[in-house]
């Protein structure tokens, strides 16, 4: 039988080993970094992929610097007190590319219109004009008016413009029990 062989530790030397508040400081140094891009503008997804680090810890990283969070979803204007840019500074090229193309894809949409009575009556009469007499159908009209199809709609229902019936399905003859193609239709339960 051989003897145990007294193997050293491997272990670093002490001094190598940066003291706990050195670390610390760097963490809360990161903390503000973090929390700082983000009252600038920036994304948590974004600062986290940028950084390597999870969603969840850059969430905890905001929260115990005492940033306030913003609602959820598209993009947000920066923070002007924070005195940064609303962009990744991650700076490659692949990311400023899918910047520029959702930037085309996804363009403002236009304001809310608010209309005076006067001009709500002139642009329901257009639009009833558009819909009845020239038999245009909505999608037409909001091409045309540059105004969304909620407004078309609401703007037809203000002239009391009979429309079809929803869903735009065939119509049934009641009478008879059969839709308009000859089809026999399902009985009413």
């Amino acid at each position: 039988m051989q003897p145990p062989s007294t193997v050293a530790c491997a272990s670093p030397p002490a001094q190598d080993i940066p003291p706990a508040d050195q670390l610390r400081s760097e963490h809360q140094k990161r903390e503000k970094e973090i929390a700082g891009r983000y009252a600038a503008g920036e994304s948590i997804r974004t600062i986290a992929a940028d950084i390597g680090r999870s969603f969840g810890y850059v969430h905890r990283a905001i929260e115990q610097q005492g940033v306030p969070f913003r609602k959820r979803g598209g993009r947000h204007k920066p923070n002007p007190a924070a005195g940064g840019s609303a962009g990744p500074k991650s700076g490659t090229a692949a990311s400023a590319r899918t910047q520029q193309q959702r930037r085309a894809t996804t363009a403002n949409p236009p304001a809310r219109i608010r209309m005076t009575p006067a001009e709500r009556e002139q642009a329901a009469t257009k639009v009833a004009h558009m819909f009845v007499e020239e038999k245009k159908p909505v999608e037409q009209i909001v091409k045309e008016t540059g105004f969304k199809h909620g407004l078309v709609y609401s703007l037809l229902r203000f002239k009391k413009v009979p429309m079809g019936p929803r869903g735009g399905g065939k119509k049934r003859n009641a009478s008879a029990g059969t839709s308009s193609s000859g089809a026999s239709a399902r009985a009413p339960r």
